[in-house]
């Protein structure tokens, strides 16, 4: 129940109460319940990441030590791996973050649980894609797709085709990828804390159409939604790619008020490390 109800305060943009929840869930475990500690740890590094405390999430897992994985059944460690991906991924270590998650594939692939392993292929290249590596992303959307026709919910699926977006616009079909992010934003339409990816392969893909307009209000949602949830990589890409945008257009004041945006976003994610 804490678990899930954790899980939902991340969802809903709100990781500071998911951290206050795991931190006193924590608080209230038997000291002889291990594996339980492990798990909630894993759950509280994932929020601390959400709210861009990459330090101190790194730190949680860190004081597991290195038995922590023995103590864990393979949800467990899928979890632990996991944890260990995002908090790699949200700082930039694209390499740590993808040992840690084909370490979570390898035990997907002997379990049962083809939900969680198509959602893992597509972390996998969601973790790729925002390192600019696409072409080693398309295999993960591609196995992620098909396990999808297993059953998925919208939520996924929205997952789903902002992947394809991008794997779109980098094979320079940009019709096709408005319209992958435009069925991304339906499947997502009440999942609105998961919409700022959507937005932002929405904006790139108008900005590439010369729509610059409509770019900058699907670029100023996707950040927006980004800065909500904790992702603030991917927020600061946005930025990018709008002051870029409007500088070429010759909006130079325009461009000016978006990059200071920008900054404040990078003084607000280094105050947290």
């Amino acid at each position: 129940m804490y678990a899930t109800l954790g899980r939902c305060y991340g969802a809903s943009g709100a990781p500071t109460d998911a951290v206050r929840l795991f931190e006193e869930c924590l608080a209230d475990l038997p000291d002889d319940d291990r594996a339980l500690h492990v798990r909630f740890s894993s759950y509280l590094s994932c929020a601390l990441a959400d709210r861009g405390d990459f330090e101190r999430a790194r730190d949680v897992l860190a004081e597991l030590g290195d038995e922590a994985e023995a103590e864990l059944d393979a949800t467990g460690r899928v979890q632990l791996y996991w944890s260990l991906a995002r908090v790699a991924s949200m700082e930039g270590d694209a390499v740590t973050a993808m040992t840690h998650m084909r370490r979570a594939l390898g035990l997907l692939e002997a379990s049962e649980d083809t939900l969680e392993l198509a959602r893992a292929h597509l972390h996998c290249a969601e973790i790729l894609v925002l390192e600019g590596q696409v072409a080693q992303a398309s295999p993960h959307i591609d196995r992620a797709a098909r396990l999808f026709e297993l059953g998925a919910d919208q939520r996924d699926l929205g997952a789903l085709r902002i992947q394809e977006a991008r794997r779109a616009l980098s094979e320079g079909d940009t019709e096709h990828a408005t319209r992958l992010a435009r069925e991304a934003l339906e499947f997502l339409a009440e999942h609105v804390v998961d919409q700022g990816s959507a937005w932002h392969a929405l904006g790139l893909a108008q900005m590439r159409g010369g729509e610059v307009d409509a770019a900058a209000d699907s670029f100023d949602k996707a950040a927006t939604q980004l800065e909500e949830s904790g992702e603030w990589r991917e927020a600061l890409a946005v930025y990018r790619s709008w002051t870029r945008m409007l500088r070429e257009a010759g909006r130079q004041q325009e461009a000016l008020d978006v990059a200071g945006r920008a900054t404040l976003v990078s003084i607000r994610t280094l105050s947290w490390r």
